[in-house]
């Protein structure tokens, strides 16, 4: 009897003894799964934030391809306005050159009428014809007759020189035009090419924003 008792006793010395090490370690493992827990709760968070911040990055150059694009697009509209206006001056320097064209082959056509006529007939001789007068009346209309010629002759062949020049003016005036507007021409295609490529760019950041953001919803 002494023996059963003292064998109990030993038996519930040592379930008193185990019962608080099996507690302690139960305590243990649901603190680690609780801080493992909040450390995957941490990281997702962190992840989140990170992933916000990412989508905050994308936006920000979603707006600057924006804004460029618009840039491009409005440099290429002054261009194009610009081709416009040059354009309209072409043709009307065309138009001019045309009239100053036709005025200079008219008195071309004059003036190589009246060399015709002096080669054909030859070369009055001045003196023959003042010394032919009769009288000094008949001098002084002979002089003033001659002065006309004379005068008409200068004036035509200043009147030829002078549209001779503007004619060349105008020339060059409508090449310098030209230039400009090819210049204008290249400018404006290298404007578009750069529009092209900010609206892709801008189309890209559009779509990577969305799907950052579908992500983060998602999560």
């Amino acid at each position: 009897m002494k023996k059963g008792t003292a064998l109990l006793a030993a038996l519930l010395a040592g379930l008193q003894l185990s019962v608080p090490v099996s507690w302690a370690e139960s305590i243990e493992d649901k603190k680690a799964e609780l801080e493992d827990v909040q450390r995957q709760m941490d990281e997702k968070d962190a992840q989140r934030e990170q992933k916000k911040q990412e989508i905050g990055n994308a936006v920000e150059r979603l707006i600057a391809a924006q804004n460029e694009l618009a840039e491009a697009k409005r440099k290429l509209a002054a261009i194009e306005s610009r081709q416009r206006a040059l354009e309209i001056r072409i043709r009307q320097n065309e138009a001019a050159l045309a009239a100053k064209q036709h005025d200079y082959d008219v008195t071309r056509k004059i003036y190589e009428k009246r060399l015709r006529d002096i080669y054909e007939n030859g070369q009055v001789n001045y003196l023959d014809v003042l010394l032919g007068s009769a009288d000094f009346r008949d001098f002084a209309s002979r002089m003033y007759l001659l002065q006309r010629v004379i005068r008409r002759d200068f004036d035509l062949i200043d009147r030829l020189e002078v549209q001779k020049e503007a004619l060349l003016e105008q020339k060059a005036q409508l090449e310098e035009i030209r230039h400009q507007l090819n210049f204008a021409y290249a400018e404006g295609q290298a404007e578009q090419k750069i529009v092209a490529q900010k609206t892709v760019e801008r189309q890209a950041l559009y779509e990577q924003a969305l799907a950052e953001k579908a992500q983060l919803d998602a999560e």
